[in-house]
């Protein structure tokens, strides 16, 4: 139904309601001037792992009566569509659960340039060959020196 990038999001254990922190629309890193010249040197090398704790929160609905085992994949990619990362994991939706909250964490983001990157989210039932893409997040990301 929706994906998100926030900075985190919080359970409450007697409504079961989720609240999302900070929503994520741009992110701008600080390189500090002693670490410029190795931060260069690994943009060369073709990205740079920049330290970043963030969630990537989606809410699903099930159609199925039955249980289902998900696929989704998560790509990040960069201004010029180059993949800069891949996540895959598996979720199994149980028979009698309709609606479903995934929250993955990240603490690194992997970039190559400033610019807007691509969040994709795709999801395909275990028995199925193809994914669907169900979710296209635009990220900002700005580099600065101190």
């Amino acid at each position: 139904i929706w994906s998100i990038l926030c900075s985190r999001s919080v359970l409450d254990q007697e409504s079961n309601n989720l609240s999302l922190f900070n929503l994520i629309e741009k992110v701008a890193f600080t390189t500090p001037k002693n670490q410029i010249e190795e931060f260069e040197k690994q943009k060369k090398e073709g990205k740079v792992l920049l330290p970043f704790n963030f969630e990537l929160v989606s809410r699903i609905r099930k159609n199925a009566e039955e249980s289902i085992v998900l696929d989704i994949e998560t790509i990040i990619v960069d201004p010029k569509k180059v993949e800069t990362g891949r996540f895959n994991k598996k979720v199994e939706v149980k028979k009698e659960i309709k609606n479903m909250r995934i929250r993955d964490r990240f603490n690194a983001l992997p970039v190559s340039s400033v610019g807007l990157y691509e969040i994709i989210i795709n999801i395909k039932e275990q028995n199925e060959k193809e994914f669907l893409q169900v979710a296209n997040i635009p990220l900002d990301v700005e580099f600065k020196t101190e």
